[in-house]
C-alpha cells in the first residue's frame, strides 16, 4: 500500500490547539494523552519505558498499541516488535464501583468477544483525570464474570500504569506470535490505508524537538485539507533515529516521500 506522506517541521515543539477526532470526546482525548505519556517515559523517571502508537479511530474497542521496548547486549533501547493493544478508559464513572481492592467495570458482550478474538493481547486501562493515575488489567481474560448482558471486568487498584508494571506487562506481550503482532499493526493502520485507497492525499507532519536528550517527536497524522485523524501523539524515538524510520516504526505498510 503506497501512501503520499510527509512535511518536517525541525525545532521546539509550540502549543497548539488540537482539533477533536471523530467519535472521541474531549476527556477521552485526555486519557489517551494520559496514558501515552506515561508509556513514553523513560522507566528511570517512573514511565514504562516504551512505544505508544494511538490508533486514529477508536470507535470498536482498541484505542492504540503499546510496543515494549527491550534493552540489547551493550544496554541500548531497542524496540522488541511485541505489541499489545490497549482499551482506555477515562474519568470519575469508571470509578463508581469500587470494592477494597479493585473497580469494575461493566463492558458490552460484543466488545469482550472482539478483545477475546483479537490478534495480540488486551489491557483495559482506567484513568483518573484528575491525578493523571492511571490502572490496567489483562482485558482479553476470559475469568472476567459473565452477567446477563455484559462482562464485569475487575481492575485491581494496585495495577497502577508505571515502571513498576513493566515486567508484568512485558510478560502478558511475549504471548502473541510474530504472525499476530504484524497483523496487529495492519489492523492499526486500516483506517489511514482505506482514505489511500480512495485517494486520499495523507501526509505526516513531524516536529522534532532540538535541544532534547530524549529524542522526542511529535506527530500528525491526516488529510492535506483536513486533519480529520488528528492522530497526534508524544512519540519518544530511540536514539537518533530520522523522521522516515520512525514513521517506517509507526506505519511499516506505507512508503514516504517528501513533498
Amino acid at each position: 500500500m503506497k501512501g503520499k506522506m510527509y512535511t518536517v517541521n525541525a525545532g521546539r515543539a509550540k502549543a497548539t490547539e488540537r482539533l477533536p477526532r471523530i467519535g472521541a470526546g474531549l476527556t477521552g482525548d485526555r486519557g489517551v494523552a494520559i496514558v501515552g505519556e506515561i508509556v513514553n517515559k523513560p522507566r528511570t523517571q517512573g514511565g514504562l519505558g516504551c512505544l505508544f502508537r494511538p490508533l486514529p479511530i477508536a470507535d470498536y474497542g482498541i484505542d492504540g498499541q503499546i510496543e515494549i521496548v527491550d534493552l540489547d547486549d551493550c544496554g541500548q533501547e531497542v524496540a522488541s516488535g511485541k505489541i499489545l493493544s490497549i482499551q482506555i478508559k477515562t474519568g470519575p464513572s469508571y470509578f463508581s464501583n469500587a470494592s477494597d481492592d479493585a473497580w469494575s467495570v461493566y463492558i458490552p458482550k460484543s466488545t469482550f468477544e472482539y478483545w477475546l478474538s483479537h490478534s495480540v493481547p488486551v489491557l483495559l486501562v482506567l484513568v483518573d483525570p484528575s491525578t493523571s493515575v492511571c490502572y490496567w488489567v489483562r482485558a482479553d481474560d476470559d475469568e472476567h464474570e459473565e452477567t446477563k448482558e455484559n462482562y464485569k471486568v475487575s481492575i485491581p487498584k494496585a495495577n497502577i500504569l508505571n515502571a513498576d508494571s513493566f515486567e508484568d506487562i512485558q510478560q502478558i506481550a511475549l504471548y502473541a506470535t510474530e504472525t499476530d503482532r504484524r497483523l496487529a499493526i495492519l489492523d492499526a493502520g486500516l483506517p489511514l490505508m482505506k482514505l489511500i485507497n480512495e485517494g486520499a492525499d495523507v501526509r505526516a507532519e513531524v516536529t522534532v524537538w532540538v535541544n532534547k536528550s530524549s529524542g522526542r517527536k511529535d506527530v500528525t497524522i491526516g488529510t492535506v485539507n483536513e486533519y480529520r485523524l488528528n492522530a497526534l501523539t508524544e512519540f519518544m524515538s530511540l536514539g537518533p533515529t530520522s523522521p522516515v524510520a520512525m514513521l517506517q516504526r509507526l506505519y511499516p505498510w506505507a512508503e514516504y516521500r517528501m513533498p
